[in-house]
């Protein structure tokens, strides 16, 4: 993680994303790999991915080592600074604690209530998740170093309106992919996976609408980090998304069904984001109307214009290859033009354009 950190706070993105492209080649060929060996596979997966772990790790090190000066071993004795990063961290450790304790807690929950073959659709749901979040955490990655360095540079008016930009564009790139995969759900899954197990679907639908919620608040997080005060910060949005649990625990005794979860979550996700903004503005000279005017009015223009053609599409094509083609097709293209001349200030639209038409 420290080298990762150094390597994202010099901005040396493209070594970054080599890494990363050879960590997902090597996955691959595990898949492949697996397909040959006699041995017990599930054991044999486990050693391969440690060794992709290793192998990643040591990656990140070596370059690290070599180019960066402060990423040299040296023995180091001082207790305000650790003081300082054990307080940080710890808040941070316990922020990511919250995160596993969200999704595991909650596995376990429905194994009791609904047993193993629920678990198996909400797994399907996370994996498709976590394919499309890669996308938007990339590009947020590569901004937050330049909202870390606008904040310790004092540049306040520079730094929110890279917050807001940041948190807009990082919803738009979840959204394109997003809302094709929700409109095509059913043909994607049993294309992937032939027999997906029963609610695999909705479970997958809502946790994407949780998760492009939730990608709105990506740089949010950036800028609490910029400001090393995340005590607060990680107390109480983290106390909030700890809510998940006991209110799932209600609502499935009440008797509701196994996907109400994710609807506990959908709402836990709006309140945590609301939280967010009343404790950044705490923290720094947060403008939560700016935010609003700047950032959600867009995304909601957004999102309603650029669905209504292909949902109505939709109900005339046949649940065929054709059918997924056209509806992808037009899924990005009417999101990609809504983007361009709804989503965008004027600035941001002859920026984009200018770089398109450059490197065209």
């Amino acid at each position: 993680t420290p080298y990762m950190a150094a390597i994202i706070a010099h901005e040396n993105m493209s070594v970054y994303a080599y890494v990363s492209i050879v960590e997902a080649a090597l996955k691959l060929v595990i898949v492949f790999v697996l397909r040959v060996l006699p041995y017990d596979k599930l054991i044999v997966y486990g050693l391969l991915m440690l060794a992709v772990a290793v192998i990643n790790t040591s990656l990140y090190r070596l370059y690290c080592k070599r180019h960066y000066e402060e990423c040299r071993f040296r023995l180091v004795w001082d207790r305000a600074m650790f003081r300082e990063i054990f307080s940080y961290s710890g808040w941070n450790l316990f922020g990511s604690c919250v995160g596993v304790f969200k999704n595991q807690l909650v596995n376990i929950l429905l194994n009791q209530f609904f047993g193993p073959a629920v678990n198996a659709a909400r797994a399907v749901a996370m994996q498709v998740n976590a394919a499309v979040t890669s996308f938007s955490s990339n590009f947020s990655t590569a901004a937050q170093p330049q909202i870390v360095k606008t904040y310790a540079a004092e540049q306040k008016d520079e730094c929110l309106n890279l917050v807001f930009k940041s948190s807009k564009f990082t919803y738009y790139l979840m959204y394109v992919f997003a809302l094709p995969l929700i409109l095509e759900m059913p043909y994607v899954l049993k294309i992937w996976l032939k027999n997906p197990p029963e609610s695999a679907e909705l479970f997958t639908i809502l946790v994407l609408i949780d998760a492009v919620i939730t990608s709105i608040s990506t740089p949010l997080m950036s800028l609490t980090q910029a400001t090393g005060k995340i005590k607060l910060y990680q107390s109480v949005v983290g106390g909030i998304l700890l809510l998940n649990l006991p209110v799932s625990y209600i609502v499935l005794r009440f008797g509701m069904p196994a996907y109400s979860v994710m609807v506990v979550a959908i709402v836990i996700s709006i309140v945590a984001t609301i939280a967010r903004l009343f404790i950044i503005k705490k923290l720094t000279d947060f403008s939560i109307k700016a935010f609003f005017v700047k950032t959600i009015t867009p995304i909601i223009l957004v999102s309603v214009l650029s669905s209504a053609a292909p949902i109505l599409v939709r109900h005339f094509l046949p649940d065929n290859f054709l059918g997924f083609t056209v509806i992808v097709i037009l899924s990005v293209a009417c999101t990609c033009v809504c983007i361009l001349f709804v989503g965008m200030s004027g600035s941001e639209r002859k920026s984009v354009l200018e770089r398109f038409l450059r490197h065209a």
